[in-house]
């Protein structure tokens, strides 16, 4: 099945490190989960990288095949949710690129793994409002979470753990 684009429906999940500087989830601060998890690291270039529960269990959608020591947790968010926040600090549109991950490349289609593109490093680095726009949008989806939108830490999965939801 070809991965099909995704939908202002869709619930998709940001991995959430177990560290960080400062610590990205912390449940007794407000916002719960620290506004530089949303913001773009030098690998994405092609975007801020999420999963698409759709397509990836919530168990599997906090594993990293490269990183399988590290257990991850992950914000709960709804794509329309982030769409209308990039629109309200100026974006002028506000899409999700299709980009395998490992696990997808190992499981095959529909992929999980998407990437929010206007929320990319090249532009970060490179046009000063594009930078601002992109800490605006970063503080104010990390103001959408509470602590009941962050699930996890999850086990690391086994081959018993289903891969797609039901």
């Amino acid at each position: 099945m070809p991965t099909p684009i995704v939908d202002h429906a869709e619930v998709l999940y940001r991995q959430l490190g177990p560290g960080g500087n400062p610590i990205y989830f912390d449940p007794d601060r407000t916002p719960v989960v620290h506004q530089s998890l949303f913001l773009p690291a030098l690998r994405d270039t092609d975007g801020l990288s999420l999963i698409r529960s759709r397509f990836r269990s919530d168990i599997w959608a906090a594993h990293r095949k490269e990183q399988s020591d590290i257990r991850f947790r992950l914000a709960v968010l709804q794509a329309s949710q982030m769409e209308q926040l990039a629109l309200g600090v100026g974006f002028v549109s506000f899409s999700y690129g299709l980009s395998a991950d490992a696990l997808d490349v190992e499981h095959g289609e529909p992929w999980a793994h998407c990437v929010a593109t206007q929320i990319n490093r090249g532009d970060y680095d490179t046009s000063s409002d594009a930078k601002r726009r992109i800490k605006e949008w970063a503080m104010q989806v990390s103001r959408l979470l509470t602590q009941q939108s962050v699930v996890g830490p999850f086990n690391e999965p086994t081959p018993q753990d289903p891969y797609r939801p039901a």
